[in-house]
C-alpha cells in the first residue's frame, strides 16, 4: 500500500510542476513582429532615392524595438510576403509587381489578412500606362494613389502642417519644416486621413496620410522622402519608424520610437557599405 507521506509528496510535486509550467507559459514572449523593407539600387542622382541605404537605416532603428524583427531585401525576397506582419516599400513604383505580378497573391493575402503597408515617396505612385489597371487596387490597399512620371513634381521648402496631432505616428515628433520633392495632385481616398500637408505655390498639398483598411489592416503612405538628408534628421526618421510600427500594429512608445543609431549609419557612404540582408 502506498504511504500517505508518499501520496502527499507526489501531489506536491505534481502541483509544483503545474505551477512551473503555467508560469513558463505566461512568461513566454509573443513571436516577434517581422517587418520587411523592400528597396532597390539607386536610380536617381546621388543623395536622392537612396533606397537600400535608407532601408538599412530604418531597419536598424526598428530592430531597436523590443518584439520587432526588421529585414531588408533588394527586390522581392525569397520568403513569401505573407510571412511578415508588414511590408515597407521604398523604391520605384512597385504596384504592378505587388498586385498583378506572379507573386501578387502573397501581397493580397498579407494585406487582406490585416498586414501592414508603408509606402514612401515614389512607391506611392503608379505610372500613367498602369493607372487604369492599378489605380483602383492601389487606392483599395494604400488609401490613395499618385500618378507618377507625369511631370507633376517640384522641389520645395515648406513648413509642415500637422493634421492629426494626436496620432501615434507623431509621438515624439516635432517636424517643423522640410525641403523635399512635392508630388502634386495625389488622390487621397475619402476614408483615408491626411497626416501632414505643406504649403506650395498651388496651395496646401497633402504629403502623408493614414488609412485603416476595411479588412482591419493599416497603411501609412507619404510622398516625402526624396532626399537622403531627410532620413538623417531625427524628427523625420522617427515619424517614418513610428509609422512602420503603427502599420504593423506594434506598440508605438509614448515618446515615439528610439531612432538613435550609430553615427556611421547616417553617413551615406558608410550606409552603402552595409551588406544587404535577405530573409
Amino acid at each position: 500500500m502506498v504511504s500517505k507521506r508518499l501520496l502527499t509528496c507526489l501531489a506536491f510535486t505534481a502541483a509544483a510542476g503545474f505551477l512551473l509550467a503555467t508560469a513558463s507559459a505566461s512568461d513566454a514572449q509573443p513571436p516577434a513582429k517581422r517587418i520587411l523593407l523592400i528597396g532597390k539600387e539607386p536610380d536617381h542622382p546621388p543623395r536622392s532615392h537612396e533606397y537600400m541605404a535608407t532601408c538599412r537605416l530604418l531597419a536598424a532603428c526598428l530592430n531597436r524595438v523590443e518584439g520587432v524583427e526588421a529585414t531588408v531585401s533588394d527586390g522581392w525576397p525569397d520568403e513569401p510576403l505573407d510571412a511578415f506582419a508588414a511590408v515597407v516599400l521604398y523604391r520605384a513604383p512597385f504596384a504592378e509587381e505587388m498586385f498583378v505580378g506572379p507573386r501578387s497573391g502573397e501581397a493580397r493575402r498579407l494585406l487582406d489578412s490585416g498586414g501592414g503597408l508603408v509606402t514612401i515617396h515614389w512607391s506611392v505612385g503608379v505610372p500613367p500606362e498602369g493607372y487604369d489597371a492599378l489605380g483602383g487596387v492601389m487606392t483599395r490597399y494604400q488609401g490613395g494613389v499618385w500618378l507618377s512620371n507625369s511631370g507633376q513634381v517640384a522641389i520645395g521648402q515648406s513648413r509642415v502642417r500637422t493634421l492629426q496631432p494626436d496620432h501615434p505616428i507623431l509621438r515624439g515628433v516635432r517636424l517643423e519644416s522640410i525641403r523635399d520633392e512635392w508630388y502634386f495632385n495625389p488622390e487621397v481616398a475619402a476614408d483615408a486621413a491626411p497626416l501632414w500637408s505643406v504649403d506650395t505655390e498651388s496651395g496646401p498639398l497633402t504629403v502623408a496620410w493614414t488609412y485603416q483598411r476595411p479588412g482591419g489592416g493599416r497603411t501609412f503612405a507619404t510622398t516625402l522622402g526624396h532626399f537622403w538628408e531627410n532620413f538623417t534628421r531625427e524628427p523625420f526618421r522617427k515619424a517614418i519608424v513610428n509609422g512602420v510600427l503603427w502599420a504593423a500594429q506594434a506598440d508605438v512608445p509614448a515618446g515615439g520610437a528610439d531612432v538613435e543609431v550609430n553615427r556611421e549609419l547616417l553617413e551615406l557612404e558608410a550606409a552603402e557599405r552595409q551588406p544587404a540582408l535577405s530573409p
